[in-house]
């Protein structure tokens, strides 16, 4: 008895209405766990300055975690970074895709959960990497900051 796994494509994952939290790893859907602070925070503590700098710059097009880049065809692989950034000279002439990105992007941001491995962070961004990202930021948010409250001596 032979084993066949049942493969997707990228295009057929869009039109799945009850997808949950995934991407596409070689036609096959990789279930995540949804983000969580303080990982949805730092995210915003990013997107919001480079968000700013693009647009001042005429730079931008950036782009959060609900956006899929395709990286790879037969079988199809679609990644999600946590924040993913397009350069404006690769945007095509069309403008900006009603579905996935046909390619990779030029930044690729991974902010590290607490359910992460190590291991499966510098994994993806060897994958990230090989399918032609340019930069690949990692970020581990602060634990809790701890409150300083100045002492004085008794006199």
């Amino acid at each position: 008895m032979t084993n066949t796994k049942m493969l997707i494509t990228a295009e057929e994952l869009l039109r799945m209405p009850d997808v949950k939290y995934c991407e596409l790893v070689a036609g096959e859907l990789v279930e995540k766990v949804p983000p969580q602070d303080p990982h949805g925070g730092t995210a915003i503590e990013f997107i919001g300055p480079l968000y700013n700098f693009l647009r001042q710059n005429r730079i931008r097009v950036l782009t959060t975690v609900e956006v899929g880049y395709i990286v790879s065809h037969d079988p199809d692989t679609v990644i999600s970074p946590d924040i993913g950034f397009v350069s404006r000279e690769r945007i095509p002439p069309s403008g900006r895709p009603s579905g996935f990105w046909p390619f990779a992007p030029d930044l690729a941001v991974e902010i590290v959960s607490p359910s992460d491995r190590y291991s499966a962070v510098l994994r993806k961004v060897g994958e990230y990497l090989a399918a032609g990202v340019r930069a690949v930021w990692v970020v581990t948010p602060a634990p809790a900051r701890l409150r300083y409250t100045p002492q004085t001596a008794n006199p």
